[in-house]
Order: structure tokens, then sequence, then C-alpha cells
């Protein structure tokens, strides 16, 4: 029992320095860069890599991802998500932007091998890659496969940390101007107006409250997650989509309730857990063999974020919205779910004095953060990446 309880102490420890240093930098740093980060750092330096699986935290994070993400359509209200075409646009015009300018500066560099290699991964995350690195071993370019696989594994914690200030100043600029229409109008103000005993739909939820307890609650995340997976393995639709639309309708029917993970007492757990299997995807990078490629690796990282800010700003220019909205849901790109719901959760925790004004930040921020995810991370898997290797 001891190493468990070591390893479980081990990784929650890193989690919790990660936490801290975003309190200490008011979110400037997100607390998912530190924590991947230390993580890395501590490996190279001889901590065993098995520490996520030994705590047995990083399983239940592995089962626990999937009713996460039916969790997201109790949180935005329906009628949120049907208004994100935007983040559609936006998210679309950065990821294209990006793989222009990575593989027009890979040609003239490195090759454009090592571009198609990059750009897929960092455009799709981790789907992307294995997909990028299938093709490559099939090529006969099996050298080339740390590229998209060490891109996957930095991308994350850069990505946030960029995308987080981003989100923090757009956060500041909501803030600002409904306390300054507030002065004028009192019932103007951020203030959260979800009623708990309805779902988003203004529905009566099917089940009467008194039978809804936190085992109830988790029972129906779970088993919705369960049907979306199998879903998933039976057609060629990706069980992440599953998993939100199958949320989507269970909301619209009344099966599920607002906030439904809170309601099963298990958000802290949850997302503790998913963090620590995350760390399980760092462990193919190593100094050896991150420094064979560190050139090409580190420019595909930098056009290719820079690529998708001008992306997402254009984007932004032509649906009307605010630069560092724009910015930050192209953005999402590099690290997808759950890392935007995490650091919309940290810079509204930051900004929102109270437990309402936080909640009403998450209500406005949240919807594109992660149809922007979901958008950049399919089209980058199933598109990008499969039409770009091609071309090897």
């Amino acid at each position: 029992m001891l190493p468990f309880m070591f390893a479980g102490t081990i990784v929650l420890a890193i989690l919790a320095t990660g936490d801290i240093v975003s309190v200490l930098t008011k979110a400037k740093i997100p607390m998912m860069f530190v924590a991947l980060g230390l993580y890395l750092v501590l490996t190279w330096l001889g901590m065993p890599q098995d520490y996520p699986m030994t705590s047995n935290f990083a399983m239940f994070g592995m089962t626990m991802l999937a009713p996460l993400i039916v969790n997201m359509a109790t949180i935005v209200p329906l009628k949120d998500f049907a208004k994100q075409w935007r983040a559609i646009i936006v998210s679309l015009f950065g990821i294209i932007v990006a793989v222009i300018l990575i593989l027009a500066v890979s040609f003239f560099t490195f090759g454009y091998e090592k571009g198609i290699a990059g750009s897929g991964a960092l455009c799709g995350s981790l789907v992307a890659a294995v997909i990028t690195t299938d093709a490559l071993k099939s090529v006969g370019m099996g050298a080339l496969c740390i590229i998209p696989l060490a891109i996957v594994a930095i991308q994350e914690p850069i990505g946030q940390i960029v995308a987080i200030n981003m989100l923090k100043k757009h956060a500041v600029n909501i803030y600002d101007s409904v306390h300054q229409k507030a002065a004028a109008d009192e019932s103007d103000s951020l203030t959260s107006d979800n009623e708990d005993k309805k779902t988003h739909t203004g529905r009566q939820p099917l089940i009467p409250e008194k039978y809804e307890t936190p085992f109830v609650a988790l029972l129906k995340l779970v088993a919705i997650a369960c049907l979306g997976v199998f879903v998933g393995e039976k057609t060629a639709l990706h069980w992440a989509i599953n998993c939100l639309l199958f949320g989507i309708i269970a909301v619209y029917l009344g099966i599920l309730r607002p906030k439904m993970l809170d309601r099963a007492e298990s958000s802290g757990i949850t997302m503790a857990c998913i963090l620590i299997y995350v760390f399980t995807q760092m462990n193919e990078v190593t100094p050896e063999v991150f420094g064979t490629e560190v050139v090409s690796i580190l420019t595909i990282l930098v056009v290719g974020i820079i690529g998708l800010a001008i992306g997402g700003m254009l984007g932004g220019k032509l649906v009307g919205w605010k630069t560092e909205l724009s910015m930050a849901v192209a953005l999402t790109a590099l690290f997808g779910f759950p890392g935007n719901y995490i650091i919309t959760q940290e810079v509204c925790r930051t900004v929102g004095k109270t437990e309402a004004e936080q909640e009403k930040l998450m209500d406005e921020m949240l919807a594109p953060m992660l149809i922007g995810g979901y958008t950049t991370v399919t089209v980058g898997s199933l598109l990008i990446a499969s039409f770009l290797v091609q071309f090897l």
C-alpha cells in the first residue's frame, strides 16, 4: 500500500505546486504549465515515470475523461452552444494560417517533411500525432516521429501560458464593462441566473430532486459516456464528439441537470486524476530524444503559435470578436480539452471577486473555448493530418 500512497502524494504535490504558482501570479502562469513542466524535469532527474499509474490516479483519470466531456454539456446552456458558429470560424482561420506558415518556413529551412510531421500534431494534438507517426513509419521516415510526439508533449503548457493571458485580458474587459453599466443600472451586473432546479432548457428534470443523489448523478454521467465511447468504437465519429452530443441531448430531454459533476461531488478528484493521466503523455520526451530535433521542434512551435494568433485575429475581425478572445480560442489548438476548461476556470477564479461573478464569467467564455478546442482538435486530427501525410 505504501508505494501507491507515496506515488499519489508526489503527483498531487506537483499539481498543488502548479495551483499555488497560478494563484501567486494571478493566473499569468497557468497551473498546467507549471505542473507539466515540473513533472518533465523531475522525470529527467530520475523520478520514476510510472508514478501516475502506480498511484492509480491516472487509471481513474482515463475512466473519467469521457464523463467529464458529457458534463461539459451541463455547464454551458444549450442556447450558448448554438451561438458558437463564430468560434468555429475563428478556430479554422487559426489552424489554416498556422499550417501555411509552418510549411512555408520549413520548406526553406529544414525541409517540408519535418513541417508536415509537426504541423498536423500542432493543430490536432494527440490523435493527429498518431496519424502522422504511422504515416512516417510507413514511408521509412520513422526517425522523424520524435517531432510530432515532442510537439504534442510540450505544446500544451506553452500554448496555455499564451492563451491564458489573452483570456484574462478579455475577462477583465468583460468585468470592467459590466460594472460600469451596473453603476447606471443595478440590475445589470455579474450575477448568475442559472436555476439549479431546472435544466438548461427550462424543462423539469425527469428524476425528482430528492432522488438525484451524488451516486445517481455520477451513474448518469458515466452511463452516457459509456454509450458515447461504444458508438465511437462502432462508427467513424470520434468518441469525444459522441459524448458531447449525447450530453447535449440528455440535457435537452431533462435527463441531466446543470453542473452534474458538482452534484456528484466529484469535480475536484476528477480534474486532478485527468491531469495526472496527462502526465503519462510526457513520458516519451527525454533529453536525448528532444535534443535530436530541437531546432525544428522549437521553430515549428514558434511559427505555429504565431500563425494561430494571426489567423485567430483575422477570423475574429471577420465575425466581430475582440482580439483577445479570438486569439485565445484559436490557441486552443495547442491544448484542447481539458486544458481549455481548466484555464478558463483559472481566469474566472482570478478575475471574479465573488462566486456569482466567477460563474457569470464562465458562462461568457467557456462555450467559445470549448467549441474552439473541439473544432481545432477534430479538424486537425481528421482532416489536416490525414491530408498532409499524403505528401510525405
